[in-house]
């Protein structure tokens, strides 16, 4: 290549490289490839440039010549003279990468790459590998290389991922990255799992050395783009024909069947993608994470997956399949803020929730102690989402025989009005004191000694509350709205009506079998009479600890 570049500077003339594309083209040195991945080059031997697994995983391609080109544009992979996605730069681009390269540490010859670089940009310059037929295949016809070629100029019907704006992440000299001020070691602890996801060291001082204070990616309909400090950096470009050829080619050189099937879905997504990342370094982020909504799924095994790459693992198979029983096939989920949380289920609405910033903790720790999960998790959710605006679907799999569900905008609806018609609300005022014993004290004027009857709290009950420092809990209904209070302050609040109810009730159905509300007589009792009632009631019972 130094060889090339050379020649390319004894044959050129002086001058500019704006004119859109090279003086001319300088032929591509044909390379004969060995199976053991040794090469030549006019019948002289440069010994191996590939490994023999490498040439037989292109032989498993059928990959019979690649062909690299370096010109005006960019550098552009040809596999058996088709193009594939390729590097791109433009004279902004170009430029930030001469202002970079004498900055970068160790590395000899700058000035000499510089140059060779530009010269490259003016004349074309190219190898073919011309790689053995591998066995049971047939030479094939592969067309000359006449020019540098670009991509087609693509409009996708629709966005295909995102809109997402990570502009939040922030990377420190130790190479821990953090999110919106979170740092992603809080999320690892809080989920009980490894991301595995740092900047190495040397890599940032690099970095530094050359300068970035930001590092940007953006896509675009026909590529990805990068940049550095507002810069532009040269990046990917692609159309659907080359990440189509680019499919066919993945098999060969990914060993993992799993990984093969998710990097095809993603592909043909990638032109409508509206992903922008900006992260800064050894300093504040550049601005605040906003992202659209999020479609994850959730298969059999109880994975989280989305975009067809798997996460984790979310819930046991076997909760899965009772809300497959359900037939629950989407939850959506819409955060307005931490005191507004949209669900709905299949498109019915379901109570809002609104959670207090204060008491955000100890909620996490009753919902933990309930659900079985570390209360750090929800806490540490709440807290990386409130900001964020995000809204999520989650998909499950639609069981045999099933029809599948049509969910349009699931929170059209909203919550309704409580409407008792002639009925009067129904009244339940209630004070209930436990001594420092956990022993009944008193209901409402009545003591335990009036009562006749010795009841004690339950242990667990006391354990969870001990543990958020609650002596006092009051649930409160008032028309539409049930609200838990600890110790006088909201902790928790769910705006609801009956739809809603109903749909809550059919989903736990699967969930409380071998309790009476399997007995279709109580089940109707409960939907049809007392919980058209339950919106409009007038509830406040409260819970009083060592009194």
């Amino acid at each position: 290549m130094l060889l090339l570049i050379i020649t390319a500077m004894l044959l050129g003339a002086c001058g500019g490289s704006g004119t859109g594309s090279t003086w001319f083209n300088l032929p591509s040195v044909p390379v004969k490839i060995q199976a053991d991945g040794s090469a030549k080059v006019f019948g002289f031997g440069l010994g191996p440039v590939l490994t023999a697994d490498q040439v037989s995983q292109l032989q498993a391609a059928n990959i019979q010549q690649l062909n690299i080109r370096v010109g005006h544009n960019g550098v552009h992979p040809y596999a058996n003279g088709e193009d594939l996605p390729y590097l791109t730069w433009d004279d902004a681009s170009f430029a930030t990468v001469q202002e970079i390269l004498p900055k970068v540490p160790n590395l000899a010859n700058a000035g000499t790459i510089s140059t060779g670089l530009t010269w490259a940009r003016r004349i074309g310059l190219g190898a073919a590998l011309n790689l053995p037929v591998g066995a049971g295949q047939t030479a094939l016809d592969i067309p000359k290389w006449k020019g540098e070629t670009t991509f087609t100029p693509e409009t996708p019907a629709a966005t295909t991922i995102g809109p997402f704006d990570v502009s939040g992440l922030a990377i420190d000299s130790s190479g821990s990255i953090s999110l919106d001020g979170m740092p992603l070691s809080q999320l690892e602890s809080a989920l009980g799992m490894s991301f595995g996801v740092s900047v190495p060291t040397d890599l940032l001082s690099t970095l530094s050395a050359i300068g970035a204070q930001t590092i940007s990616i953006a896509t675009n309909p026909n590529g990805i783009g990068l940049g550095m400090n507002g810069k532009p950096l040269p990046g990917l470009a692609y159309d659907s024909a080359s990440l189509g050829r680019t499919m066919a080619l993945v098999e060969p050189f990914v060993s993992d069947p799993a990984l093969v099937a998710q990097i095809k879905d993603l592909l043909p997504k990638l032109p409508g993608a509206d992903v922008r990342i900006v992260a800064a370094l050894n300093g504040p982020a550049a601005g605040k994470t906003a992202l659209g909504k999020l479609p994850f799924t959730l298969n059999e095994q109880g994975q989280l997956g989305l975009y067809g790459f798997n996460l984790l693992t979310l819930l046991p198979p076997a909760m899965v399949g009772q809300l497959q029983e359900a037939n629950l096939q989407q939850l959506d989920v819409k955060v307005m803020g931490v005191d507004q949380i949209l669900l709905a289920a299949n498109g019915v609405t379901l109570p809002t929730v609104a959670l207090n910033d204060a008491t955000v903790p100890a909620v996490s720790q009753l919902v933990g102690s309930l659900a079985g999960w570390q209360p750090t998790l929800i806490s540490t959710i709440v807290d990386l989402l409130k900001d964020t605006g995000v809204s999520a679907s989650l998909n499950l799999p639609v069981t045999a025989g099933a029809e599948a569900v049509a969910v349009g905008d699931p929170f059209a609806d909203g919550i309704q009005a409580p409407n008792l018609g002639d009925f009067a609300p129904p009244v339940l005022h209630m004070n209930v004191a436990f001594d420092k014993s956990n022993k009944l004290k008193s209901v409402g004027p009545l003591t335990g000694q009036d009562l006749g009857v010795a009841v004690d709290l339950p242990a667990s009950l006391t354990s969870m509350l001990t543990q958020v420092g609650a002596n006092q809990v009051q649930a409160v209904n008032t028309p539409g709205q049930f609200a838990l209070l600890l110790n006088q302050e909201s902790a928790v609040a769910l705006q609801y009506d009956v739809d809603s109810l109903v749909e809550v009730l059919r989903l736990l159905a699967p969930f409380m079998k071998g309790t009476l509300m399997e007995d279709p007589g109580i089940n109707g009792l409960i939907q049809q009479q007392i919980l058209p009632l339950v919106p409009g009631s007038d509830v406040n019972f409260n819970l009083m600890l060592n009194q």
